[in-house]
């Protein structure tokens, strides 16, 4: 059997830290590589194999055409925006035309072609944090069963959330107590 082939894109930033100490400035950097978690879950299953793009590397990583794209059975966004999907390396003038394939449709494409799409919550997934994911009125808005707000759509409850199933009978959630 061959395994699932994922292409999973997001999960992590470099995070700046600038500290004032009296006149001094302290900056400090690091990666945060949120993806490890779902790298890690899925290192055992011999039925599944992750290729991870972080959204800084997606501009030169992410597959530049639909046959490429279609080496995978699903792709998953997970925290990652727009922008990182349609800006490309070297965007600097002069600019030559044209920049570079229509990604989000590919993905699109990929999607009408059979494949797996899933997008996971997160600062930029859907609306976003600020509204600066912009997933909004895109083509990967087609491909989901909900309609993406175009400003911040979070709820955050740092206190906790209580929550009811209202359709326990539904494939996501049927045998959740």
């Amino acid at each position: 059997m061959n395994p699932v082939k994922v292409l999973y894109a997001g999960d992590s930033e470099v995070v700046l830290n600038r500290y004032l100490v009296g006149v001094d400035v302290i900056e400090q950097s690091y990666f945060n590589d949120n993806g490890r978690w779902f790298r890690e879950a899925m290192a055992g299953e011999s039925s599944v194999e992750v290729r991870h793009i972080t959204p800084h590397g997606v501009a030169e990583e992410f597959p530049a055409s639909l046959d490429d794209l279609r080496a995978y059975d699903v792709v998953i966004f997970s925290d990652v925006g727009y922008n990182s999907m349609i800006f490309y390396p070297g965007l600097t003038p002069p600019y030559e035309y044209p920049l570079g394939p229509d990604r989000v449709g590919m993905v699109r494409e990929f999607v009408e072609g059979g494949g797996g799409f899933i997008m996971v919550g997160g600062y930029l997934s859907f609306a976003g944090l600020n509204g600066i994911a912009r997933w909004g009125g895109t083509e990967v808005e087609t491909l989901l069963p909900v309609n993406i707000a175009r400003h911040d759509d979070r709820i955050e409850a740092t206190q906790g959330l209580r929550f009811s199933i209202t359709r326990p009978d539904h494939p996501i959630v049927a045998g959740i107590p």
